[in-house]
């Protein structure tokens, strides 16, 4: 099977696995409204701050995504569905599939996450284009790096608690700029674009690793 046509088989999977059960969509809204709701009701008018603001966002944003996007490799191999996506589609195409789908996931967390808190806060972004920039660029980070580490730890007894201690190491540089970069355009201050380059610098280089080493991961 070309690697278009295991990315659009995949999708096609994971798009109908998700309508029949709406997990990630459940999990994204529940997680977010609580999330932001206790946060509110603790920092109040703190959240018009852009620094705060930033960090709750990226905050709400990590732990969503460590509950949301490794569910789909490890309900794969709970299922037994893997060994039958291994006989019938191409590893990159697998990756891609994977990644795609986590991408969309992950911004449809950012886009709830960040709806909710900007109702909450009443924040005015001032550079709002380059704000959904970097959106963009941690959501695919993330969603690069949490679907190679999800591969990993699919076949792991200690797959629930193994994603957040592998990830942070790998996404603290990009929560890092996330808070740095997203304040900095809520404030109207973000004249350089040294954060977005490191962030496309680093993405790229996520993205290499995992085609260097899916297969490997894959076909183990």
């Amino acid at each position: 099977m070309s690697i278009i046509s295991g990315i659009k088989g995949i999708l096609y999977k994971e798009f109908k696995s998700e309508f029949r059960s709406a997990f990630n969509t459940s999990s994204i809204l529940i997680f977010s409204i609580i999330s932001v709701i206790i946060i509110y009701l603790a920092l109040g008018e703190l959240l018009n701050e852009p620094k705060v603001f930033s960090g709750v966002y990226w905050l709400i944003i990590f732990f969503n995504s460590m509950i949301t996007l490794p569910r789909s490799f490890i309900s794969d191999e709970e299922t037994g569905v893997a060994l039958l996506i291994k006989l019938n589609s191409d590893s990159l195409g697998v990756l891609f599939g994977k990644l795609i789908y986590n991408l969309i996931n992950n911004l449809l967390i950012s886009v709830i996450a960040g709806l909710s808190l900007w109702l909450a806060s009443g924040l005015f972004i001032n550079q709002i284009f380059e704000f959904i920039i970097v959106i963009f660029l941690i959501c695919l980070s993330f969603a690069i790096a949490c679907t190679l580490l999800s591969a990993i730890i699919a076949k792991s007894s200690k797959r629930a608690s193994l994603l957040p201690i592998l990830g942070f190491p790998i996404l603290i540089p990009i929560i890092y700029l996330g808070i740095d970069a997203s304040q900095l355009a809520i404030s109207g201050l973000l004249e350089n674009y040294y954060d977005i380059l490191f962030l496309l610098i680093y993405s790229a280089i996520l993205i290499s690793i995992s085609v260097i080493l899916f297969d490997f991961i894959w076909e183990d």
